[in-house]
């Protein structure tokens, strides 16, 4: 085959594709063009809104029931730090009463446990002094004369 013959055969299945293409070029070098981008800095956005920082109090998060023959003294659990700083725009922090660690199931601890638990809030925005906290749960078994103080006895 000569040359010519290869350009020429279908020549307006050629023609009509680059019309498309030169078409649909245009198209998108307007959707494109439409709004030129707005280019802003972390620190003019940032600026718009009034940063704050507060303490709020850690919160545990249980879930489940201890095992039989065995309780969580609430008095006795330690969380440290008990408070953390957070820091973010104000219109957020104001409505924030506390941070939530990870959710511990207290259903097998059948003794005292110590751990490291994350710290979490719902709002990504939010800048906290630390990501986690350090835990002390005092599992503790019921004896007999602690049965009797708890349960009272029906009459």
């Amino acid at each position: 085959m000569k040359i010519v013959d290869i350009i020429v055969n279908n020549i307006w299945i050629k023609v009509l594709s680059l019309a498309l293409a030169i078409a649909t070029w245009f198209y998108v070098y307007d959707l494109v063009n439409i709004e030129p981008m707005i280019k802003e800095s972390v620190e003019n956005v940032l600026s718009r809104e009034d940063i704050i920082v507060k303490d709020v109090p850690v919160r545990l998060d249980l879930r489940g029931k201890s095992p039989l023959g065995y309780f969580i003294d609430p008095e006795k659990v330690e969380i440290t730090p008990a408070s953390i700083s957070i820091a973010g725009p104000e219109n957020i922090i104001t409505g924030i009463k506390d941070i939530r660690t990870d959710q511990v199931d207290i259903s097998e601890f059948t003794r005292p446990v110590r751990m490291k638990l994350g710290l979490h809030s719902r709002f990504r925005s939010l800048k906290m002094g630390s990501d986690y906290t350090d835990v002390y749960l005092p599992v503790e078994k019921i004896v007999a004369d602690e049965v009797k103080k708890a349960v009272p006895l029906e009459k």
